[in-house]
């Protein structure tokens, strides 16, 4: 970079020296012509010499600050397509713009289908986004804040992508004269985010309507022992059919709950292998008797293998939800069709899920409808419980959120896709199970009542308390009581000739199943019932391998308590 100024100097310095010479050789012109003019090329040499070197010197640099100029460029252009990212360039000025190929390749287009005009990015832009995006621009030239703005755009596909735009002006004084910025595609993450916003959404729910189902089955217990015991005592049919009504009513609410456990993931599956084609068949049974002639129902149950693994009661529950919506949704006539196939699901389908799904083969069941469709802005809070698009008295909203809860337990998936005004298809997914991991039930004669027995009761809900222990005194057993699990103990260790403890999951101060480790350190053959209205599979399985003796769901029915304590009265007096 130095060399320049110095091939100067020494230029001068030999014109000097020159000119000095020819000074000091003018007295003696003849004798000294020859060395003059030998003297003359030898300097007239040196200085082509200095400026050829000049020009050379000055040619490197050229080239040198291009190829820095080169890679920089390539450093951009592989950080960018390293970071996913587009490039552009708007002159306020002369409304010409510039386009990467990062930029046009993030649409899917060549150069020649994505010309270098400001009309290019109006036309894609989406037509609700496009007064935001200038205005952001507007508002940084005014404020100089930057621009930092999320619209969608469409690409070849004709797909609405999420594009992250990020700008800066470049300012002569006071005038802006170019807008400067990168794009990047962000639909994926934003996705992703909304997924996990609505996931964890969904399991708040979920957690708040087991909580509510939880108080809702003691108090649905306390009314139908209440009328049980009323039916024992009142043989007028008059009193009888309204306490009969009493106890329907608190039947049908029982179901409701069942729903919401369902949805909260407490409710209890009873897993087994099955066809579920058969769950199909079994639910058109319900549905054409439930559903107007007007309205067509169709099957196409392509799939070759159907095995799964779960609740037929509830899957059959789920198809019958899903079409009772579908059956609203349409207005005059249509139709409902419930086809299958197999399908594989890979990780990428798997982790962009709400649902824990693993990679395998999966029974697909469409359930689709030609009904009116859903609004896109509505799709998100179908599965919510107690949301729903029907009037007052049409629906109360927990249809769906079982379907969704169902799915989860049953390590499947439920999607929907929808066009307004073209119907509806809902989505299941469910794992292949080729094994028979039927549970069979216990066909052993269960023993008819062998007398009395004292039993503890330990529950907190007051009036759980006094029904159950007036049907167990109606029906010549002996009974405790204990609002607590450390009440519970001390109430054992004062009697121990107590032969079965009927215990609640949910109580203050000590848990149903801390109670449970202690009972059993006390005397583990003791039996031990658990009667609970909000519990899940995997932690009565862990207390059965414990010793539990029967697990009882709230809201529960007498006979089948009873039944259940006489069994483990049976096996106190075998042992």
């Amino acid at each position: 970079m130095a060399l320049a100024p110095k091939c100067l100097s020494v230029l001068y310095l030999l014109v000097v020296s020159l000119h000095s010479y020819l000074q000091a050789s003018e007295s003696n012109e003849q004798v000294n012509s020859i060395n003059a003019v030998t003297m003359f090329f030898i300097i007239l040499s040196a200085i082509l010499f200095v400026l050829l070197l000049f020009i050379v010197i000055k040619r490197m640099q050229a080239e040198r600050n291009i190829d820095e100029l080169i890679s920089s460029e390539e450093r951009l252009r592989l950080s960018m397509e390293g970071t996913n990212d587009g490039l552009w360039d708007y002159n306020l000025e002369t409304n010409a713009v510039f386009y990467s190929d990062g930029y046009r390749k993030m649409l899917g287009y060549s150069t020649n289908e994505f010309p270098n005009n400001i009309e290019v990015f109006n036309d894609h832009v989406h037509p609700d986004d496009k007064e935001g995006a200038w205005s952001s621009i507007a508002t940084h030239l005014e404020s100089k804040i930057p621009v930092d703005i999320d619209f969608r755009m469409r690409n070849k596909k004709g797909e609405y992508r999420i594009m992250q735009v990020r700008a800066q002006a470049v300012w002569e004084g006071d005038k802006a004269t170019r807008m400067v910025g990168s794009i990047r595609d962000i639909t994926e993450r934003v996705e992703l985010e909304t997924q996990l916003r609505q996931s964890q959404k969904m399991e708040s729910i979920g957690q708040l309507t087991g909580g509510i189902a939880h108080d809702f089955n003691n108090v649905l217990s306390g009314i139908i022992g209440a009328t049980d015991i009323l039916l024992l005592k009142h043989k007028d049919p008059e009193d009888q059919e309204l306490l009969e009504l009493i106890s329907n009513t608190a039947s049908r609410a029982a179901d409701l709950t069942n729903r919401l456990l369902a949805y909260s993931r407490s409710s209890d599956v009873n897993a087994r292998h099955m066809s579920f084609h058969s769950c199909i068949h079994e639910a058109l049974d319900i549905l054409r008797s439930t559903i107007q002639k007007r309205i067509s129902i169709a099957e196409e149950l392509n799939a070759q293998k159907d095995g799964v693994k779960g609740d037929m009661a509830l899957l059959v529950n789920v198809i019958v939800n899903i079409a009772l919506n579908a059956r609203d949704s349409i207005e005059k006539s249509g139709t409902i069709t419930i086809s299958t196939d197999n399908t594989m699901l890979g990780d990428a389908f798997c982790q962009n899920q709400q649902f824990n799904l693993e990679p395998g083969e999966y029974l697909h069941v469409r359930i689709q409808d030609t009904g009116k469709g859903i609004e896109e802005e509505l799709i998100e809070r179908i599965f919510e419980p107690f949301f729903t698009t029907k009037q007052v008295g049409e629906g109360t909203g927990l249809g769906l959120s079982g379907v969704f809860g169902t799915m989860r337990d049953h390590a499947g998936a439920v999607t929907v896709e929808s066009t307004p005004g073209e119907g509806s298809c809902f989505h299941l997914y469910l794992p292949i199970s080729e094994t028979d991991t039927s549970t069979h039930q216990d066909t052993s004669t269960i023993n008819q009542a062998i007398g009395t027995g004292t039993i503890l009761i330990v529950d907190d809900e007051p009036i759980i308390l006094q029904t159950t222990e007036r049907l167990l005194k109606i029906n010549k057993h002996q009974t405790f009581c204990a609002d607590d699990g450390t009440t519970a103990l001390e109430v054992l260790a004062e009697h121990p000739e107590i032969d079965v403890v009927l215990l609640d999951m949910i109580m203050p101060k000590m848990t149903g199943e801390e109670c449970f480790a202690k009972i059993k350190e006390i005397n583990p053959d003791l039996p031990i019932i658990i009667i609970s209205g909000f519990t899940n599979e995997a932690s009565i399985d862990e207390l059965k391998a414990k010793g539990l003796f029967g697990f009882i769901k709230k809201p529960f029915n007498i006979n089948d308590l009873l039944m259940l304590i006489n069994k483990a009265l049976n096996k106190k007096q075998k042992n």
